[in-house]
């Protein structure tokens, strides 16, 4: 058999596999550009004030946070005046 009959299905054949080859390639992932910080948020202080007039009608209302428990707080109302 000739070579000039051979070489065409033989360069058929070798671009077929290459294509395939470069075609199941992983791609690579796109770059990630990096994520600025958000600035640091200031420090929590808390409050305390003392019930003028000691009345004993209070209403007590819990923000209870049942996820994060110890972030729940507790407010204080005067059910007389609101």
């Amino acid at each position: 058999m000739p070579f000039a009959t051979v070489r065409k299905p033989l360069i058929a054949s070798a671009l077929l596999v290459c294509s395939i080859a470069w075609a199941t390639q992983p791609k690579s992932p796109p770059r990630a550009t990096p994520k600025q910080q958000p600035p640091e948020l200031p420090a929590e202080t808390l409050v305390e004030s003392t019930l003028a007039g000691r009345s004993s009608a209070r209403v007590y209302a819990a923000d209870v946070a049942i996820n994060h428990i110890s972030d729940g707080r507790i407010r204080v109302f005067d059910a007389e005046k609101g």
